[in-house]
C-alpha cells in the first residue's frame, strides 16, 4: 500500500482577499474547512497542514511557515513528508473550497512510485491538486517565495475536473462567485465540519 501524505497549503496572507479569506464563511462553514473535511475523506497515511499561526484542523499535524509564500509552504511541507518517510504528496490549497473527494480519489489512483507527477485540469488550465513522487521531493524542498510547482508540474498528467471544482477564493468577487454557484443547485462535498486554520 503506498504511503502517501496529504499537504494542505494553509499560511498565505490573503491581501488580495483584503482580510482573513479562510475564515470567511461559504455554505455554512469557513472557506478553510473545506479542503480540510475533503482531505479528511479519501485514504491518506498522513495528513500535514502548513499554516502561519494557530492550530492544525484535527487529523492534520501543524506545520509552522509565519512568512508565507505557497513556494516556501510546500518546501516546509515536502520536507515534513520526507521526514515520516512518505512515497508521494498531494498537495491541496485551503482556499479551494469545492474539489470534491472523488477528483482526490483519482488524482490518488494516478500514483506509480517515486517518479508520479499528476495534476488536476479545468479548461486547459493545471492547477491543484497535485499528487508529486517522492522522486522530486529535492526540487520541491528548494522552493520558495510566493512561486509553486507550477514548473515541474507542467509535465504531469492531467486530470481532468469540472471548472467550479477547481475554483480558488483570492477575492470577494471569488467567494461571491462559489456561493453563486452553490445556490444554482449544487452542493459541497459531505464532511464533518473542523475548525478554521491559518490564512492562505
Amino acid at each position: 500500500m503506498s504511503r502517501i501524505a496529504g499537504l494542505l497549503l494553509a499560511a498565505g496572507r490573503g491581501t488580495r482577499f483584503g482580510g482573513d479569506k479562510l475564515n470567511a464563511m461559504l455554505a455554512g462553514r469557513p472557506v478553510g474547512c473545506h479542503a480540510a473535511a475533503t482531505a479528511g475523506q479519501v485514504p491518506l497515511a498522513w495528513r500535514f497542514a502548513v499554516v502561519a499561526e494557530g492550530d492544525a484542523p484535527p487529523g492534520f499535524t501543524a506545520i509552522r511557515n509565519p512568512v508565507g509564500g505557497q513556494g516556501r509552504s510546500l518546501a516546509r511541507g515536502v520536507a515534513a513528508a520526507r521526514q515520516v518517510g512518505a512515497d508521494a504528496v498531494l498537495v491541496m490549497l485551503a482556499d479551494m473550497p469545492l474539489v470534491s473527494p472523488a477528483h482526490l480519489e483519482r488524482l490518488l489512483a494516478c500514483f506509480q512510485g517515486p517518479d508520479t507527477l499528476a495534476v488536476s485540469r479545468a479548461d486547459g488550465t493545471r492547477s491543484p491538486p497535485a499528487l508529486i513522487g517522492r522522486r522530486w521531493f529535492d526540487v520541491l524542498e528548494r522552493l520558495g517565495g510566493d512561486r509553486g510547482a507550477q514548473d515541474l508540474l507542467a509535465d504531469a498528467v492531467p486530470i481532468d475536473a469540472r471548472p467550479e471544482e477547481l475554483m480558488d477564493i483570492d477575492t470577494v468577487s471569488d467567494l461571491d462567485r462559489a456561493r453563486q454557484w452553490l445556490e444554482q443547485g449544487s452542493s459541497l462535498v459531505s464532511g464533518d465540519r473542523v475548525p478554521a486554520i491559518g490564512n492562505d
